[in-house]
């Protein structure tokens, strides 16, 4: 074989051989890829669990004190857990308050592999977050390093505020209101009371009229004189006796229906539907009625019961927060004790822009006590739902 044939030979081999390295880098550079790839989903969807995780801890708890919820010790130095198959890590800040919202911030890193070079885009959506109650999201990825795929997450969680009626009275009406009281063993009380159970050492708080009215003069007159003399010393408050006063400030009873129905925790189906659950002392519930209700007896709740309608109340009853009525307010003894602290907001039905005053019907034990540490702590500082 002669030189040129050699050199042919050589050449034609150095070709295949370089093609083949050729073909090996394209095949390594592939799988590396692949990999840097697969290593950079994990890490986001380990954030996004890990941060999905973070915003229910604060939602099931908004007490969670500022700091490392989620691994140990600092942003810059973080000690992180297992998540997913791989590892995640997470802080929440103290309670910021920005304009009339509070907010909280909350920080995840989340990390996955070994041999991460790429980075991810500025901003970009996790899933599953959007729907989550009371989230308003800043921008997601900070940074990703060079080593390991470090997926880092910034949400800012805003705690909504229950919507804060002005009670001047323990029962307050907007607008005028009929009297149809029955007997003589009922009891309105506008002084401030402690409700049964409270804990020792909270504060008091100002009393407050018996019945108040955002009515006219006129009208307030004409209700009071609907009293007899001997029911005229069982409506108490900061005036004494026979304490029914015009009120100034004006109720907006529909718009608060409107607001506490939007957070409601439970919803009735029909007039005489009842929760499983109408609210604990550590957990006060939103009741919501939008057709009426009628209670059978047996009822123990605290928080908020909202009615649209007329609402009677039936048997025993006993009630810690707020009750609002679009409508007429019927408490019967029939048999059983009824009995209210906190207090009671009512509103006549509009008919094609014509307010029907609501019937006021009290009838036996019934007992309607003003308490201001019972709306504090079972409407003002109530949780919404999730």
């Amino acid at each position: 074989m002669g030189r040129a044939s050699i050199l042919y030979v050589l050449s034609a081999i150095l070709i295949v051989m370089l093609m083949g390295l050729q073909m090996t880098q394209s095949s390594n550079r592939a799988t590396m890829n692949l990999s840097a790839t697969y290593e950079n989903t994990a890490a986001r969807n380990i954030a996004a669990s890990a941060t999905t995780w973070a915003v229910q801890q604060l939602l099931d708890t908004p007490s969670t004190a500022a700091g490392t919820i989620l691994g140990s010790g600092s942003s810059s130095s973080p000690t992180y857990v297992s998540w997913m198959g791989g590892e995640a890590w997470a802080e929440v800040s103290a309670l910021t308050t920005i304009g009339s919202f509070n907010y909280r911030d909350i920080t995840v890193k989340a990390r996955q592999g070994q041999t991460v070079a790429s980075l991810w885009p500025a901003a970009e959506s996790l899933p599953g977050l959007a729907s989550l109650n009371g989230l308003a999201w800043v921008h997601t990825i900070l940074w990703m390093g060079s080593k390991q795929a470090v997926y880092t997450v910034s949400v800012r969680v805003r705690k909504e505020t229950m919507p804060s009626p002005t009670i001047r009275a323990a029962v307050g009406f907007e607008g005028p209101a009929i009297n149809a009281f029955s007997g003589n063993s009922f009891e309105i009380n506008g002084n401030d009371n402690a409700y049964p159970g409270q804990p020792s050492g909270l504060p008091s708080y100002p009393n407050l009229n018996g019945i108040g009215m955002s009515a006219t003069n006129a009208e307030v007159t004409a209700f009071k004189s609907t009293i007899s003399s001997t029911q005229q010393d069982n409506i108490t408050g900061k005036t004494g006796n026979f304490d029914v006063a015009k009120n100034d400030s004006i109720l907006n009873i529909a718009a608060y229906v409107d607001q506490y129905a939007q957070y409601a925790h439970w919803t009735a189906a029909n007039s005489s539907s009842e929760p499983s659950n109408w609210g604990t002392v550590s957990d006060p519930k939103i009741s919501y009625f939008p057709n009426g209700c009628t209670t059978s007896g047996g009822v123990s709740g605290y928080g908020v019961l909202v009615v649209r309608g007329n609402i009677t109340i039936n048997g025993n009853f006993a009630w810690k927060g707020l009750i609002i009525v679009e409508g007429a307010v019927t408490i019967r003894t029939g048999n059983g004790v009824k009995q209210i602290y906190g207090a009671l907001l009512g509103k006549g039905v509009s008919t094609a822009g014509v307010i029907t005053p609501p019937t006021f019907d009290l009838n036996g034990n019934c007992n309607i006590y003003y308490s201001g540490n019972a709306i504090q702590n079972f409407v003002t500082n109530m949780t919404p739902p999730k």
